[in-house]
């Protein structure tokens, strides 16, 4: 059970951010534990589990809602996106947005993937940039070098459609996201 330490200091920066993804990382398991309410609430007979299976489902619907509405206060997505990236990580189909545009333009992550390098293992990404250039086997510290994470997540089966050269052979698997 959470209980708040009086002495902490709160922060309240990206708040609703945090709560949406605390909401979904949670539906879930609530979703799942729908089935074992009599464990959970120790009810005595089968109304009072009923009773309780009632209220259960309302706070998931409640949260639900929650993050629905969350979502979609944020407007409509780009025609290409199919999500938000709130919790701006690194997964296929990442929007990545240029530092400088000198240097590249702004890409997509394709797909990730681990390597041995004999010494350890790295996990590394395939993107694409909206010019078309493919970059192979970038780390994590590399993206961050020359890219913010941006708010957009895109289908990363449609992103050698978009912006590939149809002359190129971009060597990926059939599914891009793997």
């Amino acid at each position: 059970m959470y209980a708040p330490d009086p002495n902490e200091k709160l922060d309240f920066d990206c708040l609703d951010k945090r709560l949406y993804l605390a909401l979904q990382r949670v539906l879930p398991y609530a979703d799942a534990e729908r089935s074992n309410l009599w464990v959970i609430f120790n009810a005595d007979d089968d109304a009072q589990m009923e009773a309780e299976a009632i209220k259960a489902d309302q706070a998931i619907t409640d949260a639900k809602h929650v993050m629905y509405c969350f979502e979609n206060s944020y407007g409509p997505l780009p025609d290409w996106a199919v999500s938000r990236n709130f919790s701006y990580k690194l997964v296929a189909g990442a929007q990545l947005c240029t530092k400088d545009g000198r240097v590249s333009g702004n890409a997509h992550v394709l797909r990730s993937y681990m390597k041995d390098t004999g010494r350890e293992l790295n996990k590394l990404y395939d993107c694409i940039t909206d010019a078309g250039s493919y970059m192979r086997g970038l780390s994590e510290q590399d993206i961050n070098q020359q890219y913010w994470i941006g708010d957009f997540i895109s289908n990363p089966e449609t992103l050698i459609d978009r912006f590939g050269k149809h002359d190129e052979d971009y060597g990926l698997p059939e599914n891009p996201h793997v």
